[in-house]
């Protein structure tokens, strides 16, 4: 279900750590982000409602899951790496939202913010429409603002079955 590992500059590999698929997480999708000497990553699956999993982890490979994402109100599946912007880890779901605010199904995906001890905060859900669905791409910072794309959504996607194309959104942290 997936690993962390390492590898020398003369190539020597070695397996960190493997996931199980169950409640530490599994299919890990995306680069991993140090922060003070701990790495933070992401895995789309697995989980207590094998949705996905926010993880941190020592170089040593002692691995801790700090959020397990359920599939609505707090996102799920997430792909992207996640940024460390002011002691604060940001990412993106690919799925899961508050069904009631995602017109367009269980697909339209979140912004979220995650403390290294664990608290999670969605900062938006994605309605399908002309803010976007589906943010499989990381987040950039810039000037005190979180950017990103939309697989799916825009302009473009109102009405017959039309998903759009995509969208580049802006959230403040």
């Amino acid at each position: 279900m997936g690993t962390v590992y390492s590898v020398t500059t003369s190539g020597k590999e070695r397996v960190v750590f493997s996931f199980d698929g169950e409640v530490d997480g599994g299919n890990p999708a995306a680069a991993l982000v140090e922060v003070n000497g701990t790495l933070y990553g992401t895995t789309k699956n697995g989980g207590s409602s094998y949705r996905g999993v926010v993880f941190s982890m020592t170089t040593s490979g002692q691995e801790q899951v700090l959020h397990s994402f359920t599939g609505f109100g707090d996102g799920a599946n997430p792909v992207a790496a996640l940024i460390a912007v002011n002691g604060a880890l940001y990412g993106t779901s690919s799925a899961g939202s508050e069904f009631r605010r995602c017109e367009r199904g269980p697909y339209c995906g979140t912004v979220y913010r995650i403390t290294t001890d664990g608290h999670e905060k969605v900062l938006h859900v994605f309605t399908g429409y002309a803010d976007g669905a589906t943010p499989l791409g990381g987040l950039a910072s810039m000037n005190g603002k979180l950017y990103g794309t939309t697989f799916r959504g825009g302009t473009g996607s109102r009405g017959h079955g039309r998903l759009g194309f995509g969208t580049v959104f802006t959230v403040t942290p």
